[in-house]
């Protein structure tokens, strides 16, 4: 309940006070009808006043003190009078004025100067409890006292001037405005350590000690004290600040920039620095704000006075050294600069400006009919632009020879940084072939050079320019590819192929589609399983459609022998309106009966091992499309596969495979080069510009410009991605560990110290030949004896296992046929493969075929298709390289690797057999390794190996070749556990 409501609403009674600094409230109760003011309690009448004000004067029943007062009496004249008073600490002031502002409703018996006072309290409060508080150190006579005091500024100026305007008459005539200013000072004092009295009591700061209980300071000195009211006054003068607004030049005096030197007060509109419009702490403050500036920049003084206040006049070279030099000075002495309002650091950056070829190369071009591609020939000019302003090269040579910050651009001024500027002038300059010690003039400026599409984008990607570049105008083609947003050609494929193609398989039929419209060749670098061969069956189907493809042309499609027929079944499944035929075997047609075969049908299937015998054939067409499937068959530049394959012409060429890239880089820009010749470079170039600095010094700027030129050629989707294929079910791969019987065991350790006696005396060729040697060995030896010796021994002896690891996979493939489910075994050897095969068919009683490279093509279709069939083998046994790609084996879902390749690229090859489109089961992955051997510490090596360029890289063994015999050692050494 509101205390002051618990008694009537009407006294005859008010307390009156007047705050006396150094001793308190005084506190006196006038008579409103007239009498004396009574001079104890029990004078008073029961309810006289509320429980409020008659619960604080019954703690002192008689009032022992008096009190001079100047009263207003009739007539309005003053006259003094002795009144009977008591006197209440400052602690308990606050806390009873306090409750008096606090209350809801007006307290009947308050004298008016106690309600003001009441009002000051609830300021006070409010600024406290914005922390806009300070402490001061002030000196009692002999002793120092550390005291909370009003933060000042602007702000608080405002409220105590406030304050003092509605000053009762009472208190105006006692004690006045000093006495107000001193109470205020005493409630912040005492609020402040009220607040902090309850904190836990602590070893403190003599200082802070003195703050919280108001105990004298003994270490106070007026050094002390004058640092703290410097400290003091600097935290008040953020109510004002000083404000330099720069002008541009007049029309009538284009030589001269104004400086308005202004003052804002609590945010409100700048006034000039003179003290008639100010108040005097603000023109104190300001004043030495406006000092501070000057001593920061001296420069400010060096200026023209403009006559009125502080205001200054700057040259054009004045001006550009405040903006770029003075303006972070001065700001950094709290000062507010104000730059004109369209003015901002116009960045500076560069783009090419690329128009269709007119030089020699580009007549030599269109006189052999290119077609406008990436080997279309253009004139080509870096241009540099400040903002949106592209600049004439006369106009950035008159910019470069003023080195000026502030530019005089068109209709207006910019800022700008002179030396970004003069760098990006001169790396045209040099593009242009200026010679360094040459001066810069206009004409190298203007500079236009020639090339292909490949070159520009080339120029734009790999620039080492000193500016941010932008692109390329004037060219839709490289602007486009360079924003890897080749024109959207959406292909309708509702009823172009008997199948419904995934959202993904979708897209990447219009990306193929979009650079055909381009010009462009692509790299469709799906991962294994998502139905590449779908989807260029589904744009040779559109082709057809559309009649796009010319009578005397057909599709040529280049695949290892084991998948000719896989091809040709799948276009008679998918789509059947196309007229397919395999140029294989030795009754394939030459001369006019080949020609007579092209004109015949749309595809033509062939594969890698006739590239080179049938050059002769295969180059006398233009093909409409040449599409190379597994294309990491031409990883190798050099082999006359390669070439026979660089040398067949066709409008569009398109690349197939599920590894991009499994050894190094170099491979990578072999497949780009055979889709779009000569767009990375030469091989030398490229390795020296991106293979040895990505590879060698994982340089992450240059694999960013590798990755961002190949892109838009490039179209890679991962199985494990959801957003591509969400019905796939899960791949757990997972290490399992062997360990080596004791003949093992025996015969590794052999095999390293040989090894080792063997690499300390041999150099070179002869020491990697040494290191692969054994390595070769050591993973015999981790399969089983019988490998390594190769005499085709016993697998157990005494009816225990020789290996381990035929042990440990005799016993996955237990669980395995005993639920009912198949599974593929992997080996690199095709001995070992014969070795497992035959063991595992006496062991199981079960058909166990080893798919391997020496098969004819109809003994592998069988294969598979037995074992794709529901009564078929429960395991095959596959050789890595022969069926790692291009084969559908869903029937299994196990994939065992018996001995690692230590290429994740080849080996996730393997995998993706039976992890593809049709599997659903989860397939199981293990990867078979022997503890405390080189198999071990290579696959962790592996599993920590992060990828390059977002692409698969592998990395083959010849780095092994490479270590020191140090390393070499504790990378071989066997590992007892």
């Amino acid at each position: 309940m509101d205390r002051s409501m618990t008694s009537p609403s009407t006294s005859s009674y008010e307390l009156h006070g007047r705050w006396i600094p150094d001793r308190g409230l005084m506190l006196w109760i006038r008579d409103c009808a007239g009498g004396e003011a009574p001079g104890r309690v029990a004078d008073l009448p029961a309810g006289a006043f509320p429980s409020i004000i008659s619960d604080l004067i019954q703690r002192v029943p008689v009032f022992r003190y008096t009190l001079p007062f100047t009263v207003i009496g009739e007539g309005g004249y003053p006259r003094s009078r002795i009144v009977p008073c008591l006197v209440i600490s400052a602690g308990a002031a606050f806390t009873f004025l306090a409750d008096c502002a606090a209350s809801a409703t007006p307290i009947p018996g308050l004298g008016e100067d106690l309600r003001f006072l009441a009002h000051a309290v609830a300021g006070v409060t409010r600024w406290v409890e914005a922390g806009r508080v300070t402490p001061r150190l002030y000196r009692h006579g002999p002793t120092w006292y550390a005291h909370w005091q009003l933060l000042g500024g602007g702000a608080q100026r405002v409220w105590l001037t406030e304050l003092l305007h509605t000053l009762p008459p009472v208190l105006a005539h006692n004690g006045g405005f000093s006495a107000v200013e001193s109470f205020v000072d005493a409630m912040t004092a005492e609020l402040c350590r009220q607040r902090l009295r309850d904190l836990p009591h602590r070893p403190r700061q003599a200082f802070v000690e003195s703050l919280i209980t108001g105990e004298p300071f003994i270490e106070g000195t007026l050094g002390f004290a004058e640092r703290l009211r410097e400290w003091q006054n600097g935290a008040a003068d953020t109510d004002t600040e000083v404000v330099l607004r720069l002008h541009e030049p007049l029309p009538d005096t284009p030589e001269w920039w104004g400086l308005e030197v202004s003052v804002r007060v609590l945010g409100s509109a700048p006034q000039p620095l003179i003290p008639s419009v100010l108040d005097a702490a603000s023109y104190t403050t300001a004043t030495t704000l406006w000092s501070r500036a000057t001593e920061a920049y001296p420069a400010l003084l060096d200026s023209v006075a403009a006559g009125y206040g502080e205001d200054r006049l700057l040259t054009t070279a004045q001006a550009t050294n405040f903006v770029t030099q003075g303006v972070n000075v001065v700001r950094a002495q709290g000062i507010v600069v104000m730059l004109p309002r369209a003015w901002a650091a116009a960045p500076v950056s560069m783009r090419l400006h690329v128009t269709p070829g007119e030089g020699e190369q580009a007549a030599r071009s269109a006189a052999t009919g290119a077609k406008v591609g990436l080997d279309a020939i253009l004139d080509y000019q870096w241009q540099v632009a400040l903002g949106d302003v592209v600049l004439t090269p006369a106009e950035l040579f008159d910019i470069v020879q003023e080195q000026s910050g502030l530019v005089h651009l068109r209709d207006g001024w910019v800022q700008a940084d002179p030396i970004l500027l003069r760098r990006a002038a001169e790396f045209i300059a040099a593009k242009g072939g200026k010679q360094r010690r040459k001066a810069l003039s206009q004409a190298d400026l203007a500079a236009t050079q020639e090339g292909t599409a490949g070159d520009v984008l080339q120029e734009l990607i790999s620039a080492d320019a000193p500016v941010p570049v932008t692109g390329a105008a004037g060219s839709t083609l490289v602007d486009d590819l360079l924003a890897h947003r080749a024109e959207p050609v959406h292909v309708p494929t509702d009823d172009l192929v008997a199948a419904q193609l995934r959202p993904y398989q979708q897209r990447g039929v219009d990306w193929i589609a979009s650079l055909d419209a381009l010009g462009q060749g692509g790299l469709l670098a799906d991962d294994m399983g998502l139905g590449k061969t779908l989807q260029v069956l589904t744009v040779l189907a559109h082709d057809k459609a559309r009649g796009a493809v010319p009578a005397d042309s057909a599709v040529l499609v280049v695949c290892p022998m084991s998948l000719a027929a896989n091809w040709y079944h799948e276009a008679q499944k998918f789509a059947p309106q196309l007229s397919v035929a395999i140029h294989h075997g030795a009754d394939r047609p030459s001369g006019a009966a080949f020609q007579d075969v092209v004109v015949q049908h749309d595809v033509i299937i062939t594969t890698y091992n006739l590239l080179h015998r049938d050059r002769a054939e295969l180059t006398t067409v233009t093909w409409w499309r040449v599409v190379f499937d597994e294309a990491q068959h031409l990883k190798n530049v050099a082999t006359q596969q390669s070439r026979a394959a660089r040398a067949i012409s066709a409008t569009h060429r398109l690349a197939l495979t599920g590894t991009p890239m499994e050894n190094n880089l170099e491979e990578f820009r072999a497949l780009m080069d055979l889709v779009n010749p000569g767009y990375l470079g030469t091989q030398h170039g490229f390795r020296h510009h991106y293979a040895l600095p990505i590879e060698r010094d994982h340089d992450d700027t240059m694999a960013a410009q590798l990755r961002t030129l190949t892109a838009p050629f490039l179209l890679r989707r991962l199985k494990s991605d959801p957003a591509v294929i969400r019905d796939l079910p899960e791949k757990n791969e997972m290490v399992v560990h062997a360990t080596l019987t004791t003949e093992q065991a025996g015969l590794y350790q052999a095999v390293v110290d040989d090894m080792l006696e063997k690499i300390n005396q041999a150099k070179g060729l002869q020491r990697k030949g040494s290191v692969l040697a054994a390595l070769t060995k050591l993973k015999q030896v981790c399969n089983h004896p019988a490998h390594y010796f190769g005499d085709d021994s016993a697998v157990l002896r005494h009816g225990r296992h020789r290996s381990g690891k035929v042990a440990l996979l005799e016993e996955l493939l237990l669980t395995i046929l005993a639920e009912g489910e198949k599974a593929l075994i992997f080996t690199q050897y095709k001995e070992f493969g014969d070795y497992l095969a035959n063991y595992l068919h006496q062991r199981f009683n079960v058909v166990v075929p080893f798919l391997h490279g020496s098969l004819r093509r109809e003994e592998r279709d069988a294969m598979v298709e037995s074992f794709q069939s529901a009564g078929g083998a429960p395991l095959m046994v596959l050789s890595l390289k022969a069926g790692g790609t291009g084969l559908t084996l869903t029937a299994a879902n196990h994939v065992i690797h018996c001995d690692r390749w230590w290429n994740p690229a080849v080996e996730n090859q393997a995998t993706d057999r039976a992890y593809r489109i049709g599997q659903t089961k989860d397939v199981q992955v293990r990867k078979l390794v022997c503890d405390g051997t080189i198999e071990e510490r290579i696959d962790d090596i592996i599993a920590h190996k992060s990828t390059m360029s977002d692409l698969v890289v592998g990395t083959g063994e010849t780095w092994l070749t490479e270590l020191e015999d140090d390393q070499l050692r504790e990378l071989f050494r066997l590992e007892v556990k």
